[in-house]
């Protein structure tokens, strides 16, 4: 977690990887605006008025960033200015920074394919005069209100067996995130996925039903941080065994609660999921309950993983538009 005090902007980024965009007068189709909050922030702390819990660095290119000549550590935050890295240097960038276990802002355009980052990790600008605030362009729900009509989950037909017998209905296994635009159907689509990785491939995944004239009236989400967050509930693993700060995010935090399972080989999924059927019962995690709850329409305890989003309306396309074409163009 990293905190962020200044004149302008007071904020937590809880996650690794933040994305900050624009809207309104610090429009997301401009780089202009974007830029100037990056440099206010920059103004901020060369002033010495940004208080932090980590250290910040600011970075508007890949030589800049290597001129820093720091070794980065998980007490170390880089805010950078997205528009001036090439493809190649995001991919550097992210990569140094996984390794490290590091914190990193980047203020552009929201969809960067290049890095890993949670859907509640996607912020949009808002601006009251010299202030700024954040706010995620996604929201929780507590219901999906609208009927479901396909089920689909970025896991195997194993993990997809595991939710048929939950919904007691036909889920469709995409075999990963990056699959699911081949595999949606007309109507209402709800979408099982990783929620820490997740949220570049949705930006994509939208982008795709509009330009493509999809006939997915709605998506709707179920966003645990993966599979092994399920397993570890449902083998009442002690989640104490290990401090989530020292891993990059939830999915790498679970993967490793969940090694403590004899039963669980994650690369055995399918044997390792028939062993664990057998052993435990799949319906005491809570997960479990508020999948079922969310996809009949009942409200659900944690709604932290529920997602509704009206795909003809949705606010960003301009953005995504844009940011499609740099990316493919780079």
């Amino acid at each position: 977690m990293i905190e962020i005090n200044c004149d302008i902007l007071n904020f937590t980024f809880s996650d690794h990887i933040s994305i900050i965009g624009g809207t309104d007068d610090v429009g997301f189709q401009s780089g202009t605006h974007k830029t100037h909050l990056f440099k206010l922030l920059e103004d901020q702390q060369r002033l010495g008025r940004m208080h932090s819990n980590k250290k910040v660095h600011f970075i508007e290119t890949l030589e800049s960033f290597n001129t820093l000549n720091v070794l980065l550590t998980s007490d170390d935050c880089l805010i950078a200015d997205e528009l001036n890295f090439s493809a190649s240097g995001l991919d550097l960038l992210f990569q140094k920074v996984r390794d490290a276990n590091a914190y990193l802002i980047a203020i552009g355009r929201i969809y960067i394919k290049q890095f890993e980052y949670s859907v509640d990790a996607i912020y949009q600008i808002e601006r009251d005069g010299n202030r700024f605030a954040l706010k995620r362009a996604f929201q929780n729900v507590n219901s999906q209100l609208s009927e479901i009509n396909h089920v689909i989950c970025e896991d195997s037909s194993a993990v997809a067996a595991i939710y048929s017998e939950t919904l007691e209905c036909d889920v469709k296994s995409a075999g990963s995130r990056s699959n699911f635009f081949r595999i949606l159907e007309k109507g209402v689509n709800l979408l099982i996925a990783d929620k820490p990785k997740f949220g570049s491939e949705l930006l994509n995944l939208l982008y795709l039903i509009k330009t493509k004239k999809s006939s997915v009236e709605q998506l709707v989400l179920f966003l645990p941080s993966c599979f092994e967050e399920i397993i570890c509930e449902v083998g009442n693993v002690n989640q104490n065994s290990y401090n989530i700060d020292d891993y990059f995010d939830f999915e790498m935090y679970y993967e490793k609660l969940a090694s403590q399972i004899p039963e669980w080989n994650k690369r055995k999924v399918a044997s390792s999921i028939f062993t664990l059927h057998e052993n435990y019962d799949f319906a005491t995690s809570g997960i479990i309950r508020d999948l079922h709850n969310f996809y009949k329409n009942l409200e659900v305890q944690d709604a932290s993983r529920c997602y509704t989003i009206n795909t003809g309306c949705f606010e960003l396309e301009r953005e995504l538009e844009d940011a499609v074409i740099l990316l493919t163009s780079r």
